[in-house]
Parts: C-alpha cells; sequence; structure tokens
C-alpha cells in the first residue's frame, strides 16, 4: 500500500544533523587530502544546493556542477542517496541473487517489478512496475543505485490503474541496472 502525503514526514532534526555531519566529515577528509596534494577541493557543493537538486528545483542551482560533484564524490554521492530515499515513496532494497541471467524481478515496500517479453516488438521487453493501493503523487522517476552509491535515473509515464510499463531494448542501460542484484530501486 502506498503512503498518503500526511504520512510522509521530514527527517528529523537527529537525522538532518546526522547527515549534516556525515556530509561536512566527509568533505573535509577531501578536502585535506584535496590539499596534501596541492589542490583545494574539486567540486565543493553546499547541501542545500544537492537537497534542491534531489527535488528537482534547478532553477537557481548549477546542475553540471551537482552532477560533477556526485560523480567526483563518495561523500556526496552517499549524502544524495540519503536525500532521495527519505523522499522516494517506494523503495526495493536488494535483489535475491538470481539462478538465471537477465533482469531480477524485485519487490519492495508498495510496488513490484516484473519483465515481459515484448511479442510485437522483437528485441524488446516491457518492464512492468505494479503499485499496491493507491498511489501518491509521484515525481515520476524511477532512480537505481549501485553499492557504490552511484545511481541513474530514468523518468517515467504516470500509472495508470496501478501498472507503469516501459518498453525498452534488451540492451537498455536499465535492464543491465536491474540484472545486478546489488543495485536497489527507488520510485519517486
Amino acid at each position: 500500500m502506498g503512503l498518503a502525503m500526511s504520512d510522509i514526514h521530514p527527517p528529523s532534526d537527529t537525522e538532518l544533523k546526522s547527515l549534516r555531519q556525515n556530509f561536512a566529515e566527509e568533505s573535509v577528509t577531501q578536502e585535506l587530502s584535496g590539499a596534501l596534494d596541492d589542490e583545494g577541493p574539486k567540486h565543493a557543493i553546499g547541501l542545500g544546493e544537492l537537497y534542491n537538486y534531489a527535488h528537482k528545483n534547478s532553477e537557481h542551482i548549477d546542475t553540471a556542477k551537482i552532477e560533477t560533484a556526485i560523480a567526483s564524490s563518495p561523500a556526496i554521492r552517499n549524502a544524495f542517496r540519503r536525500i532521495i530515499t527519505g523522499m522516494v515513496f517506494y523503495r526495493s532494497g536488494e535483489a535475491l541473487a538470481a539462478s538465471q541471467p537477465g533482469p531480477i524481478p524485485r519487490s519492495g515496500n508498495g510496488f513490484s517489478i516484473r519483465y515481459q517479453t515484448a511479442n510485437t516488438a522483437p528485441g524488446h521487453i516491457y518492464v512492468i512496475i505494479e503499485l499496491d493501493g493507491n498511489a501518491p503523487a509521484l515525481k515520476n522517476i524511477l532512480y537505481v543505485f549501485d553499492e557504490m552509491d552511484k545511481y541513474t535515473s530514468f523518468p517515467l509515464s504516470p500509472p495508470r490503474n496501478g501498472i507503469i510499463q516501459i518498453l525498452v531494448s534488451v540492451d537498455n542501460p536499465l535492464l543491465q541496472l536491474l540484472s545486478d542484484p546489488k543495485t536497489e530501486v527507488m520510485l519517486g
């Protein structure tokens, strides 16, 4: 069953403080390491910028700078994953190892993902996301995080009768990511 908007709560002061502390500690470590190499921090960004980026408030932020910082900094990737985790409605966790190669069926809090060969489009597969109960107002983005907190996001169409279908070719990066049991899927 999905969550209602009234069931979603912002992080507590303690959680927010912990997130900020972890972000600051990792940033300082990177800055010190960079100083030892006679370099300054390469891609410093603020937590507010990262939060706005995660919430698609990109009006007054440099998205290229933030994407570079996310790609280059494990601390920023971790903080970004925590922000996304706090704002998504559906989350799968890691999948069980599959006995067969290919995308792994997944289930999580309020949704499941399965696959179906497209009979009318050779070389394509439907990724079918089934939502339990009433779906909250989604941003229609599928996030897939790997074990190093690197992420890829995929835009989705709005659910129809609790189902989202995506037709992808068999060599699509989404299927490659969904074939890895160590990836985590989040739907926001």
